[in-house]
Order: structure tokens, then C-alpha cells, then sequence
């Protein structure tokens, strides 16, 4: 069929789709079909509910329930058979059967304001952009982690590119930094004693690629800079950079692009925003910052501090994590060896820590409104109520402290 994409892969894979504008598109899910082009996206489930995204506004229609939720920056809009209920920052209001509240005093306008701000931080990360509603459908966590496919839709539309090529030699002790203003940055290490430099230069305007440069200098230090040569440049750089396995990295900087370092070594800074961090079989230590995006590490061996919002953060053997902190997401350790204290921070989101029968820790642990669990592990000098936790294993060397609210926290045997 010539009007239909497949895509298949055995292993984790990042496939990037520049679709046409002015053409509607279908995806089908086991239990979900999605319809989307530039201006809209609409989601119809088995269950018979209807979700409706366009100009940043989510509407959910459910025939099971005969209810419509209205989501959008203004608050959120309940509607259903026995009523509606609107909250925003003028107050909270309840019209339903025989019932009529209006919670507009300090309290009111307070609770609605907060719920608001929430609500209008959500959509912030969609925007206004259909195709980003429909990149979050198709790359859902849960079915995700079965097909190994990551699909970047980008913006639906005309795209301009253009490649660029660089060998570098580095000097001896030379260091390497990377500033993008906006894209993906991969660094791997390779077996070659040179610095292979691969660039895509993007952008919806052709005379923008033409202000989008990339300046290389390797005198000294080894820096790789994005430059616009005017403001308000609309485009972006992909970078995939291929180095020596002991070359250093100092620093990773970019932003609406997520950052890859595999197989690498240096005291690193990583930074970018709305987008993720993964980095595998690293060596040093590393400050880790992002926003709006996931944290996922493995194999890590050197002091880690891990900063993000609105992403979960998953690490795997990471002997010596020491800081992570997070919010509105779940945080997932797999740790069969601890060398140092570590303190976790999450709001809104689970806490999930699986370490090996001979950890020397000692845990305290604190949640609101959220459960706290112990699976096969014995601790001593344990005081445990609702929503605190301590407990010592083994000698209780190095602390963790843990901290989440509404949510749970678990602890348990690899």
C-alpha cells in the first residue's frame, strides 16, 4: 500500500519522520486510533473515549462516562449529566443537581490559581503543535518498551537541510565542548585516534540554513559552537560525534534537543531542556541537568548529580549516585553496589529503588499520601509508620535519604 508506513527494528531505535503538511494522517494502536495533521489531533479509544487536541486546548469526550473534560490554560472544564464544575483562578465553581458552590474568596482562588498553573505548565509542553500530541501517542511508555521505537515527528511541513563533515586531529590533553542552541548532541567513543565531526543543519526557511554556522576550534581546547549570524534564526543542528575512547568531555550544552553519550569519559557538565539525557558505559563524573525530559543512565562508574522536571530518571548499576531530584515523575534505581550518601528528591512521582542484599545503607524515607514498601530485604532498627520509613542493612554506611509527595515509595531485593 503505497499510503502506508511500516516500521519494524529489533533493537532500540530513533526514527525521524518529516511528514507533509496540508495531509492527514492515521496511526493505529492495539487499543487506540489516532488521526492528526498541522492543525489538530484526535484520539479515539476502544473504551469509547474521545480526546481532542488543537491551539494548545485538550478536549476528552467519554460515552461511557457521558462526561466532557475542557482542558486548556484558562483551568479545566467538567461537564457531565448532573452538571459542571469549573476551576480556575477566579475560584472553583460547582453547578451540579440541586447543588451550587462557588469557592471564589482567598482559599478559592488560591486552590484554582495553583491548579492552573499546573494545568497551563502541562500543556506548555505540548504547545500549540499537533505533531508533538501525536509523537507522545506513539512513543507511549508502556507498548514502547516491547517495539524499541522512538519516532520524532518534528514539525509537519517543509524542512531545508544541510550536512556538514569535519575531521579533527586533537592535541594532547585537549578537552571537548559542545554549544548548540537548538538539536541533539551524540558523542560515542570509537577506536580511531581522530574526531569525526557529522552535523544536519535544519530549518523551515532556506535563507535561515544559510545564517546557521558551525565554528570548530581546535587550537587549544577542542570547542564546537552553533552560531546564527542574526537573531531570531529558525532552525536547529543534529549533531553525532565520534572521538577517541580517552579523550575527555567537559561540557554538552544544548536545548529542544536531547543529549547521547555512549561509551565516554571525562568530568562532564550535560545540559539541555525539553528533552532527554541518556548516557551508557561512562566513566568520571557528571552533573546532569535538564527539564520537561527523561534522565536514563547505565553502567556509570563516578560521582552523579541528576536535575530535572516534569521526566522520570532511570539509572542501572550507578555505583555512586549522589543527588536526584525531579518532579510530577517516577524515579527508578537498579542498584547492586552503593560507595557514597545519596539523596532523592521527586514530587508527584513514585520512588522505585532495588538494591543488592549486601548494600551497606541506611534509609530514611518520607512520602505524603503515598504508601511505603519493603520487598525482601532486612533491615534492622526499623521505625516505620504511614509515611516514614528508617531502617539500617548490614553495616548502614551510606545513607539515602528519600523524599516524594502523593506518591509511593519502594524499596526492594535485585
Amino acid at each position: 500500500d503505497k499510503n502506508k508506513i511500516s516500521i519494524a527494528s529489533e533493537n532500540l531505535t530513533k526514527i525521524e519522520l518529516i511528514l507533509p503538511a496540508n495531509v492527514t494522517y492515521f496511526y493505529q494502536k492495539e487499543k487506540a486510533d489516532l488521526k492528526f495533521s498541522e492543525k489538530f489531533a484526535s484520539l479515539n479509544t476502544n473504551d469509547g473515549e474521545n480526546i481532542f487536541f488543537q491551539n494548545g486546548e485538550l478536549t476528552i469526550k467519554s460515552e461511557k462516562e457521558d462526561q466532557i473534560v475542557k482542558i486548556s490554560r484558562q483551568g479545566i472544564f467538567v461537564i457531565d449529566e448532573d452538571g459542571k464544575v469549573e476551576i480556575s483562578s477566579d475560584g472553583i465553581v460547582v453547578d451540579k443537581d440541586n447543588e451550587f458552590k462557588e469557592h471564589s474568596g482567598f482559599w478559592g482562588k488560591l486552590a484554582g490559581g495553583f491548579i492552573k498553573v499546573v494545568t497551563k505548565s502541562s500543556l506548555s509542553l505540548l504547545g500549540k503543535d499537533s505533531s508533538r500530541f501525536a509523537k507522545y501517542v506513539i512513543n507511549d511508555l508502556e507498548s514502547n518498551e516491547e517495539k524499541n521505537i522512538f519516532v520524532d515527528l518534528g514539525k509537519l511541513g517543509n524542512r531545508f537541510t544541510k550536512d556538514y563533515e569535519k575531521t579533527v586531529y586533537p592535541l594532547k590533553n585537549s578537552q571537548l565542548t559542545i554549544f548548540n542552541k537548538n538539536g541533539e548532541i551524540k558523542v560515542e567513543s570509537w577506536k580511531k585516534n581522530e574526531i569525526k565531526i557529522k552535523a544536519e543543519i535544519n530549518s523551515n526557511s532556506e535563507q535561515d540554513l544559510k545564517k546557521i554556522e558551525i565554528e570548530v576550534d581546535d587550537k587549544k581546547e577542542l570547542v564546537i559552537k552553533t552560531e546564527h549570524l542574526e537573531k531570531k534564526i529558525n532552525g536547529y543542528v543534529n549533531y553525532h560525534i565520534y572521538i577517541p575512547k580517552d579523550l575527555i568531555i567537559k561540557r554538552l550544552r544544548s536545548s529542544n534537543g536531547g543529549i547521547e553519550v555512549i561509551d565516554c569519559m571525562g568530568d562532564m557538565k550535560i545540559e539541555t531542556s525539553n528533552s532527554k539525557i541518556v548516557m551508557e558505559n561512562c566513566s568520571g563524573s557528571f552533573d546532569l541537568q535538564t527539564s520537561n525530559g527523561a534522565v536514563m543512565i547505565s553502567d556509570i562508574s563516578g560521582l552523579t548529580d541528576i536535575f530535572t522536571s516534569n521526566g522520570k530518571v532511570k539509572a542501572s548499576n550507578v555505583s555512586q549516585l549522589r543527588n536526584i531530584s525531579t518532579s510530577n515523575s517516577p524515579v527508578i534505581l537498579n542498584l547492586p553496589k552503593i560507595t557514597n550518601d545519596l539523596n532523592i528528591r521527586t514530587n508527584n512521582g513514585s520512588v522505585n529503588i532495588y538494591l543488592a542484599e549486601n548494600c551497606d545503607v541506611n534509609v530514611s524515607a518520607s512520602t505524603s499520601n503515598g504508601s511505603i514498601e519493603i520487598d525482601g530485604l532486612d533491615f534492622k532498627n526499623v521505625q516505620k509508620s504511614d509515611h516514614q520509613f528508617e531502617g539500617i542493612l548490614n553495616k548502614g554506611e551510606f545513607k539515602i535519604e528519600i523524599h516524594t509527595s502523593n506518591s509511593q515509595i519502594r524499596i526492594s531485593k535485585i
